[in-house]
């Protein structure tokens, strides 16, 4: 096994599914004895520490929103690359995009990967600026094959997000009430809000409780929303938490009413815990989950299928181990970083 040199750069170090799939696959390329460098671009950072724990040379640029930050973070990552003779940079989603063919500009030779981690990129303008950048790019990695249109290269790779399986695989006892489990920033893509309305209605049914893992700009709205539906008692935040594998096993299943999505981590999490998962069929998740595995359903039939749950829950179980079978086979961390290390080989 030939030696790589890469960096991973994404827009920043926080809690999320991209920048959990960077840690993951930057512990475990040093770990293989790659050459490691992950820069966060924004001064988010909360991640940070996981890295340096792993000993994965990690910086920030702390660029923010103007133009001269910008251009200060864009020399800093030229004479960084220069400096350690990076032939390779991953960029992770848009932003990362952007920097990385800047710097292609004066380093003709740098080879440039690119993962989006999402079907929608959020505006127009980002979709229109990836699609320019095609030609500047060596090689595109999707997650399914819904996922290719006009913005990737037409040879995009197909690799999906991938999770440590064994770290699931734990024997936790349930939570003395029932509970259904959100993880996910508490941004409008994953739509917190509409558990909220579910919650009104199912109290009248049976006793429950919603946990809700993350962080997010919507939070103190969430919380205002909640009060003023009256089902405080409904609803525990559990903030960010490093033990995502042991609360996925306390839990009794997992919900993700997104509106859109790319390949969620969490889903993968909840999956390897062998929860029973409902999920709107966004992204790429109707390729991981069918009805042997789990349940798919539109918003407007979330509250009817959380309902069945509850009453149907032996056999919801016998869906839930069947996701976890499906995520070994296809989903489990070292198959896919093997499948990484093919396309930075490739292009060296």
């Amino acid at each position: 096994m030939n030696r790589i040199k890469m960096l991973h750069l994404i827009t920043g170090l926080d809690v999320g599914g991209a920048e959990k799939v960077v840690f993951d696959l930057s512990r475990s390329l040093k770990a293989l004895g790659h050459e490691v460098f992950v820069i966060g671009i924004s001064d988010k950072d909360r991640l940070r520490e996981l890295f340096i724990e792993q000993n994965v040379n990690v910086r920030t640029l702390n660029v923010v929103k103007t133009v001269p930050s910008f251009i200060r973070g864009c020399k800093e990552l030229y004479v960084f690359i220069k400096k350690n003779d990076i032939k390779i940079v991953h960029a992770h989603m848009a932003h990362a995009l952007i920097m990385s063919v800047l710097i292609k500009l004066a380093i003709p030779k740098l080879k440039i990967v690119f993962t989006s981690h999402n079907f929608n990129l959020g505006s127009s303008m980002r979709e229109i600026i990836v699609k320019v950048f095609k030609p500047f790019r060596n090689s595109d990695i999707i997650f399914s094959k819904n996922m290719q249109k006009s913005i990737y290269k037409k040879d995009a790779i197909i690799i999906p997000n991938g999770i440590d399986t064994l770290q699931y695989e734990l024997d936790a006892e349930k939570n003395a009430v029932f509970t259904f489990l959100c993880i996910g920033r508490i941004e409008p893509v994953k739509n917190h809000k509409y558990l909220v309305d579910i919650a009104v209605a199912l109290q009248k049914e049976f006793e429950f409780e919603i946990h809700i893992v993350g962080e997010g700009f919507l939070k103190k709205d969430l919380i205002a929303y909640i009060k003023e539906k009256n089902v405080n008692s409904r609803f525990k935040f559990l903030g960010y938490r490093k033990d995502i594998n042991v609360i996925c096993n306390q839990s009794h299943v997992f919900v993700l009413p997104s509106l859109w999505e790319g390949l969620p981590i969490s889903l993968l999490e909840a999956g390897a815990s062998s929860m029973p998962v409902i999920s709107t069929p966004v992204g790429s998740i109707p390729e991981l989950i069918d009805d042997s595995a789990g349940y798919l359903v539109e918003l407007n039939e979330f509250l009817d299928k959380m309902k069945f749950v509850y009453f149907n829950y032996n056999d919801a179980i016998i869906k839930g181990k069947q996701l976890r079978e499906n995520i070994k086979d296809k989903y489990d961390l070292n198959h896919i970083v093997d499948e990484h290390i093919k396309v930075y080989e490739k292009l060296l």
